[in-house]
């Protein structure tokens, strides 16, 4: 099993550099610069702020998850704890959550249980927002006959045959959940009990309506993180409201693969391509790709560093 995980992080680690080379071979080192330039204005300001702001956003919505299991952890406590997960995720991807978990365990003595419901629940509902937004997209394109997720399937033939496989498919492992979901409490452990426990309370949550203002709010900050950027070039002004929309889907999509360094490589494969499909040239493109992902890097770095120095200051004053 071991060696099936470094098998598996080696194929991702090497095919993100391969993705990362082929992107900057595409590159016009007079739009780097061009690009690296802006970085030193005001209009990098709005970008730094949508990008601060959706930590915050997400740190709030973990304290209402919180305040529904009778747990109180201030808001900057969850604002650094979040900057550090995002740094161990950046590292090795997916141990940034359990980290979170551990860290509130040994600085705020909430029990690991509790926590990873919370987070668990946070995971599942941004999954359920992207997949409701996936499907507008395709429903959209679907009728204006254009978009990159139709560029991208438009090879795939679905007959009625296939369909029914799907359909059949979903079904039978949707049963199959619900069936787990309910013999599960008769053979788990007293540890299993209460995370399954605290997990139907944060579903049975009161506070339902500002969850999801909240979840909206996280999802207007990702988008603001992708269309910001368009102002970097005069010429990437043309660019549509839909199309910003639809290069942010694709980004979040490429950083859901389990890839170091924040999906490098795939990210900036998928998106400067997108970047492309909507009158881009290579060149602006790869290079938007290249600036969002490298700017987003550098600030997890820093949050996540000033964050553990935080974490170290509150300790040694405590």
């Amino acid at each position: 099993m071991n060696a099936f995980r470094v098998i598996k992080s080696l194929f991702f680690i090497v095919s993100g550099i391969i993705l990362i080379w082929i992107t900057i071979q595409k590159i016009d080192y007079s739009d780097f610069n061009q690009a690296i330039q802006a970085c030193y204005t005001w209009k990098v300001v709005p970008i730094l702020m949508a990008s601060i702001g959706v930590v915050l956003v997400r740190a709030k919505r973990w304290q209402l998850l919180y305040k529904n299991q009778d747990v109180s952890v201030s808001l900057p406590t969850l604002f650094h704890v979040l900057n550090t997960g995002y740094l161990v995720n950046f590292a090795v991807p997916r141990l940034g959550e359990l980290s979170r978990a551990f860290l509130l365990k040994n600085k705020q003595q909430i029990p690991f249980n509790r926590s990873i419901a919370s987070i668990v629940f946070e995971r599942l509902s941004d999954l359920i927002v992207l997949a409701l937004i996936l499907s507008i997209a395709i429903i959209l394109e679907y009728f204006l006959q254009f978009g990159v997720i139709n560029h991208l399937v438009s090879g795939v033939q679905l007959n009625r045959f296939k369909v029914l496989i799907l359909l059949g498919f979903t079904a039978f492992l949707s049963g199959f959940i619900i069936y787990y979901w309910r013999n599960i409490k008769d053979k788990a452990g007293i540890w299993t009990q209460e995370l399954i426990n605290y997990f139907s309370r944060l579903i049975t949550m009161k506070d339902k309506p500002i969850f999801l203002a909240l979840t909206i709010g996280i999802w207007v900050g990702f988008y603001l993180m992708t269309m910001l950027w368009i102002f970097i070039f005069p010429d990437t002004t043309q660019l549509s409201f839909y199309a910003c929309f639809e290069v942010m889907l694709v980004g979040v999509l490429a950083r859901t693969l389990p890839i170091q360094a924040g999906s490098a490589g795939a990210y900036h494969f998928a998106v400067s391509n997108a970047f492309v499909y909507f009158g881009l040239n290579q060149s602006k493109a790869f290079t938007l790709a290249l600036m969002i992902h490298g700017f987003q890097s550098i600030l997890t770095i820093l949050l996540g560093i000033l964050s553990y120095i935080w974490f170290i200051y509150q300790q040694r004053n405590a």
